[in-house]
């Protein structure tokens, strides 16, 4: 039997059947290009082609002991955190420093001895869409100890120098002792609590400042805040330096004039940028007044120009002597001007 040939079949499709089809074909002429738009540019928004494979990392999260019996502490912490490998997309791990995540222990029916904890993947707060592929260690060993307390006081601890010619001249913490708490053997051989460094490099006078104490690992105050006052004091550098061969001048005299010794030697005491500027040529004068000593021989002392701030201590040689030549001996030394020889 012959097959008829596909116009005649769609020839003898019943009426109705025509006119769908033609509309059909109408409906999609009209709205191609509509449903193209959307594969071409809505289709991979909704439906991200590239969605990243899930990876592995790995986070060290902070072991906390969030409550414990009364008058018992864990007498040393033995890791500072537990390991764990975390499977799931990376915009989530990337997430989870931010979070502050914690394994939180809690010890309220813990009587003393030595404990063991499984850890536990549930108590871990990770996002859902994550997962723990590893746990390390899988189990804690605590141990646990009667709580003592102790009086101790505070040092002050100071970090850097004060600017040139200052220096720091003493520290004071208010309270001046705390009261703190812990495993015994942890407490037994301290002698202080120190503060957290205070830095005086751009101190310029004395100041006070609030800062905490700096805390050894399983020790905690008992009845007072971490924090203390200190008070630093800073002050004007004094030190004490020997100056030496300065020239011992004469003054108010129109004679001719001999000094022996010519130079003396100083020591004073004051602030050291004072003292630094002495050192330099001219900076410390000396000088004996002979004004109406006639010619002849005579002991004199010297006097010495210091600034303010600066005291004299010793000087060496204390006496001098002074010879004073005669008028006409003057008029021998041609153009002295009464200088000595």
């Amino acid at each position: 039997m012959k097959s008829l040939p596909v116009h005649w079949i769609r020839d003898i499709l019943p009426v109705d059947k025509k006119r769908k089809s033609a509309r059909a074909r109408f409906w999609w002429s009209q709205r191609s290009g509509i449903i193209i738009l959307f594969w071409v540019f809505l289709f991979p928004i909704s439906f991200p082609l590239g969605c990243s494979s899930p990876i592995e990392s790995e986070l060290l999260i902070p072991v906390v002991v969030n409550r414990i019996t009364p008058g018992l502490t864990i007498a040393e912490m033995p890791i500072k955190g537990i390991e764990i490998r975390i499977r799931g997309s990376a915009s989530l791990i990337k997430q989870l420093p931010e979070m502050k995540l914690r394994y939180v222990i809690d010890l309220s029916n813990t009587k003393v001895g030595v404990v063991t904890l499984g850890i536990k993947a549930d108590q871990i707060p990770l996002p859902r869409k994550l997962s723990i592929v590893k746990i390390k260690p899988a189990f804690l060993t605590l141990r646990v100890v009667k709580e003592i307390q102790k009086k101790i006081r505070v040092a002050v601890m100071i970090s850097g120098k004060p600017r040139s010619g200052l220096v720091v001249t003493g520290s004071k913490a208010t309270p001046p002792s705390v009261t703190i708490k812990g495993a015994a053997d942890i407490l037994s051989p301290l002698k202080k609590i120190e503060t957290q460094p205070v830095d005086v490099r751009e101190a310029t006078a004395a100041f006070q400042k609030e800062i905490a104490l700096n805390l050894p690992e399983g020790v905690v105050m008992a009845d007072s805040s971490q924090m203390v006052w200190v008070e630093i004091g800073v002050e004007t550098k004094i030190i004490i330096q020997t100056l030496k061969n300065i020239t011992v001048t004469g003054r108010q005299t129109p004679f001719l004039h001999h000094i022996l010794p010519p130079k003396l030697s100083v020591k004073v005491k004051g602030p050291e940028h004072l003292l630094n500027h002495l050192k330099k040529e001219d900076g410390l004068q000396a000088y004996m007044d002979l004004a109406e000593l006639k010619p002849g021989i005579y002991a004199r002392r010297a006097t010495i120009v210091l600034p303010v701030g600066v005291s004299l201590i010793s000087i060496e040689p204390e006496i001098f002597t002074v010879k004073i030549m005669p008028e006409k001996e003057k008029s021998k030394a041609g153009k002295n001007n009464g200088r000595k020889g």
